[in-house]
């Protein structure tokens, strides 16, 4: 994907997520600069938490496998509380705790036809774990 492709990808995975979070009636701040590690601040009355948004418009296929599997780069988990990664092409977002994170490059696999199964499983469509 070419850099003005992934740019625009990740501008309107960020739209959809505050979308998301607006529907579900939170209050959604953005910071000035980009500096923070984040790209939202998500509250919803008692709690604020600090989003980092990334997304993928296709998954990757190794050595003949069935399911494909999302490869999403972190960086540093430092600066956010939990990351939302947005599989653009399924319509599925994963809301998964920093401290599930353990490695600066995660890989997911969403598709049910892989029989093992992932450890952010639990994070897919998962709204609710922002602010419980």
């Amino acid at each position: 994907m070419d850099m003005m492709k992934a740019q625009i990808l990740g501008k309107v995975s960020e739209l959809e997520f505050a979308k998301k979070c607006l529907d579900k009636g939170h209050v959604v701040s953005v910071p000035i600069n980009d500096h923070g590690g984040y790209d939202f601040i998500v509250e919803n009355g008692f709690y604020i938490k600090r989003v980092q948004v990334r997304a993928s418009e296709s998954p990757r296929f190794d050595n003949n496998q069935k399911c494909g599997r999302y490869k999403v780069n972190c960086k540093s988990t430092k600066g956010f509380d939990f990351l939302a990664f947005y599989m653009r092409d399924i319509d599925v977002w994963y809301i998964i705790p920093k401290h599930v994170i353990t490695s600066s490059t995660i890989m997911i696999t969403p598709n049910k036809l892989n029989k093992k199964k992932s450890k952010y499983d639990h994070y897919r469509e998962n709204w609710d774990i922002l602010f419980t």
